[in-house]
């Protein structure tokens, strides 16, 4: 992503999705303002808890509370973007006031969490700035925008406040007018952005894919 950040411009840089358990928040946070400021404004965290347990024990994190484990470390990394110098005490993560810098350039970085269980849509409530559904079909998406709403009640969140990003696949093979009425579907359900994972195993076969998506669909959408 920093070579990314060099070479453009205007593009947002992302993950989809940084396992924040593979990670210590404050190392994670100060990576990431530091990213901040190579593409100023432009740099968005997808974060998840992960799934592989043999990785996960490895780096240290608790497989079975990684979801608590993550919910700190957000709050973590929100602190150390905050505040000149962040002092936490919690369950996983200790530390006295220490200073962190850089902050990021437009002051925080917004966070996209991803999953679609019960306990992530209440963490997307709590503690996220949007949600980022994975290759979700229109009649799944939208049975989730209603259990999101759910949660944000209960969190006494507007779901207004929320965006809703969705990672979507594009097989070689599929016509592209299925592809596009993929699209209208989950445009007419609320997604403000999609992130296209074409089904390429070479840079020339990816980059066959993303212009295809431009000049077939993008193209045809009432932007």
């Amino acid at each position: 992503l920093a070579l990314v950040a060099g070479v453009t411009e205007r593009v947002a840089l992302g993950t989809t999705v940084l396992v924040l358990p593979h990670r210590h928040p404050l190392l994670a946070a100060k990576m990431l303002a530091t990213l901040d400021h190579l593409a100023p404004g432009r740099v968005i965290l997808g974060a998840g808890v992960g799934w592989m347990r043999e990785e996960i024990e490895a780096l240290g994190a608790p497989y079975d509370r990684r979801g608590a484990w993550s919910d700190e470390a957000i709050r973590v990394m929100r602190a150390c973007w905050r505040d000149e110098r962040a002092a936490h005490a919690g369950e996983f993560f200790r530390f006295d006031a220490l200073a962190c810098r850089p902050a990021p350039a437009r002051g925080t970085i917004p966070i996209w969490i991803g999953g679609h269980t019960p306990r992530a849509l209440r963490r997307v409530a709590e503690l996220g700035d949007g949600w980022h559904a994975a290759f979700p079909t229109a009649a799944a998406l939208k049975e989730g925008i209603e259990h999101l709403r759910t949660a944000c009640a209960k969190a006494g969140r507007d779901p207004k406040t929320l965006t809703i990003s969705a990672r979507l696949g594009l097989p070689g093979k599929k016509p592209s007018a299925e592809i596009l009425a993929e699209v209208k579907a989950l445009r007419d359900l609320g997604v403000e952005h999609i992130i296209l994972e074409p089904a390429a195993r070479d840079l020339a076969s990816m980059t066959a894919a993303i212009e295809r998506f431009a000049s077939d669909v993008r193209a045809r959408l009432e932007l």
